[in-house]
């Protein structure tokens, strides 16, 4: 996307939709929720026109509330710790490029010491949360020049951040996570405990925002409003906060402008305006999304203008409530094993789950999705599903078995038509056909495995693999009586 951002007005283009969030934002009040839930919706939705895999991720903040306790109120700025999806790091590509490049007089942009330097954390793989945290590592100096009165980097600082924003898009350059003042406590990092007062809260104006004729910021839009000043943070090499910077700046003949492109005196995530050009308002935000549907998941509120048309868009507020409908949920982790269904399934042993231990140990919910199963003239069955259990088979008891997750029955029905009348359905391309899904349309099944996964990770497990077996009404093993087209493995938070 970022290829197209100098045609202001292409649609296919990053900062076309950060533009969005610049002239038509919503805070302070009831549509803040809706709102920026159709603005993730409709980017989502940009993002899978060029890869239909892509998904916006969540970034869940307390998952990183013990490490940033002395972060946010620190006398240090640029201390913060964010996923390291979003920070910056070298590749070989990146560091052959870098180390030939030529400053203006011919030589090499690079002294010998930095390339050593740029090398070794390009060996290591070294991430790091801020550019200036990088460039620290790299023994290189921050440095700005004056351009027409304007502060911009230097050619070095320029090329160098050039590189590192292609080796990693989500990466950006005007963002220094940690503290704001770096003196007085201002605010405090989100822990489990905050998250959860929100969700008991059970009006949706004192969580979400007041109405129009009450407006007033919601609970969970204040926690959001710390974690963009978190996020954003303090300019540790601008005049106001070092002041070195105010000799710099001397000499160089500038004025400090709070508002400069390159050197700003916050960074850009602190300022609705600049926010959403930077890559982890997407994270920041799904993570406030996914903390409402969690909200909605244990109360009936909703704003009180439902019929509200959100601008730009022609939705309204009624038709952001579910995530159900805009087609998505949020998962903290997901394996998915493909399953042929050319022939009738009879047992099913997956590969472990390539999940972190924190998401095994952090995890609220697991669940088991047998995908697109069919129903059309076939023998009813039923479904064991086993955890870690590799050598599950019909004789494996079901009963006082801490691996056995669950034991579920087929209902299909024969078929009286002509030939082909019970065949699988074709795909519904017209885009007017209302009808409700054909009775032979491939069904999912989910299952719960909560306590299941607990169980197996309380007597040890390191890992989690699952396995099916599929059983016969008659108690046997049975073929050509289940198909299905893939199994995942959920987690969410």
């Amino acid at each position: 996307m970022n290829q197209y951002n100098d045609y202001w007005q292409d649609d296919r283009s990053f900062d076309y939709w950060a533009r969005i969030h610049t002239n038509s934002c919503q805070h302070g009040w009831e549509q803040f929720l809706p709102w920026h839930r159709l603005y993730l919706y409709f980017f989502e939705q940009k993002l899978q026109d060029y890869n239909p895999n892509i998904s916006l991720p969540y970034w869940s903040w307390t998952d990183y509330a013990d490490v940033n306790t002395n972060t946010f109120n620190n006398s240090q700025f640029d201390l913060g710790v964010i996923p390291d999806a979003y920070g910056c790091f070298l590749t070989a590509k990146g560091f052959e490029k870098l180390s030939t490049m030529k400053a203006a007089d011919g030589s090499l942009l690079f002294s010998p010491k930095e390339t050593t330097a740029l090398a070794s954390l390009t060996k290591k793989g070294t991430i790091f949360n801020s550019g200036l945290r990088f460039l620290k590592a790299a023994g290189i100096d921050y440095e700005i020049i004056n351009q027409n009165n304007v502060a911009i980097w230097s050619p070095k600082i320029n090329a160098l951040y050039t590189v590192l924003k292609e080796v990693n898009p989500l990466w950006f350059p005007n963002r220094w996570p940690g503290s704001l003042n770096g003196t007085a406590a201002i605010s405090q990092y989100p822990t489990k405990d905050d998250i959860a007062l929100i969700l008991d809260i059970n009006n949706f104006a004192d969580m979400g925002g007041g109405s129009a004729y009450d407006h007033y910021f919601g609970a969970l839009e204040k926690v959001h409003n710390g974690m963009h000043n978190f996020s954003g943070g303090t300019n540790p090499n601008y005049p106001d906060n070092n002041k070195d910077w105010v000799k710099i700046y001397q000499k160089l003949n500038l004025t400090p402008d709070p508002q400069n492109l390159d050197n700003p005196i916050y960074g850009w995530m602190t300022d609705n305006r600049t926010t959403a050009f930077d890559p982890l308002f997407w994270g920041h935000h799904s993570n406030v999304d996914r903390i409402w549907a969690k909200w909605q998941e244990q109360h009936t509120g909703t704003p009180l203008e439902m019929d509200a048309v959100m601008a730009p868009w022609t939705l309204t507020v009624k038709e952001a409530m579910s995530i159900q409908k805009l087609g998505y949920t949020y998962m903290r982790d997901s394996v998915f094993y493909p399953v042929s269904n050319a022939v009738g399934l009879t047992q099913f042993k997956a590969a472990p789950a390539q999940v972190s231990q924190t998401t095994l140990q952090a995890h609220r919910k697991a669940e088991i999705v047998l995908h697109r199963v069919q129903m059309g003239n076939l023998q009813n069955a039923s479904i064991r599903v086993f955890l870690n259990t590799p050598d599950a088979s019909v004789d494996t008891p079901i009963t006082d078995n801490p691996n056995f997750v669950e034991a579920f029955s087929t209902f299909n029905g024969s078929c009286f038509g002509g030939p082909g009348h019970c065949n699988l359905p074709l795909p519904n391309t017209r885009t007017f056909d209302r009808r409700p899904l054909h009775n032979h349309e491939p069904r999912n099944y989910k299952i719960d495995a909560s306590d299941a996964v607990q169980r197996v990770l309380n007597n040890g497990a390191k890992n989690i693999t699952v396995q099916l077996v599929i059983v016969g009404l008659n108690g046997k093993p049975v073929e050509n009586a289940v198909f299905i087209e893939g199994v995942s493995l959920n987690f969410m938070d």
